[in-house]
């Protein structure tokens, strides 16, 4: 083997190893996001026992069937956004599986020799495709899941359907407790 075929070689063997970082460090952001929605779900669900059970030390406005209703409301947005984030994971990590997998067909294609060249040339680029499918799904559920995380932030603080539009979630608020709005600030006036 020459020197231009064990740089060919070497080339070729980074790109899955740079996707294979590339898509560990997207997981890292998709695990926290995981993370914080799992935690958030418990939160409520703790929430949502102590007032079923009339339990104190829960401060919320009004009605606690309002309240009741709102946790159920999060709940179910929450585990849609769940589910996208762990079918992100998913195929993240199948990204990062085909991406060995190529490293490995190269391995072998250069090990192997000429007997098994047609296959390899076949199997190779294959697995790279795939992983580069399951990446690109993955992002998008991703995507679907912030867009998602986003809707129900506005919805929560009153800023989407069905919302007041003054930030207050709904409920009624002190107009000197909304900072801006007491102060007078250009562009918060109703």
């Amino acid at each position: 083997m020459d020197l231009k075929q064990v740089e060919s070689l070497i080339q070729s063997t980074l790109v899955p190893v740079v996707m294979i970082s590339g898509c560990g460090l997207i997981a890292l952001v998709v695990q926290t996001r995981y993370g914080r929605i799992i935690d958030r779900i418990r939160a409520l669900s703790e929430e949502r026992r102590r007032l079923s059970e009339g339990l104190g030390g829960i401060a919320h406005h009004g009605d606690p069937e309002d309240r009741l209703r709102a946790i159920e409301a999060q709940m179910a947005t929450l585990v849609r956004r769940g589910l996208l984030v762990k079918r992100s994971l998913f195929f993240i990590a199948s990204s990062v599986f085909s991406f060995v997998l190529t490293s490995f067909l190269l391995y072998l294609a250069y090990v192997s020799g000429a007997p098994l060249d047609r296959l390899f040339a076949f199997l190779t680029p294959l697995a790279f495709l795939a992983g580069m499918t399951f990446l690109l799904i993955g992002m998008i559920a991703m995507v679907l899941e912030v867009a998602a995380s986003y809707s129900s932030t506005l919805a929560e603080v009153g800023m989407g359907p069905g919302g007041r539009g003054d930030g207050s979630g709904g409920v009624n608020v002190p107009t000197a407790s909304r900072p801006g709005i007491a102060a007078g600030l250009p562009g918060d006036a109703d």
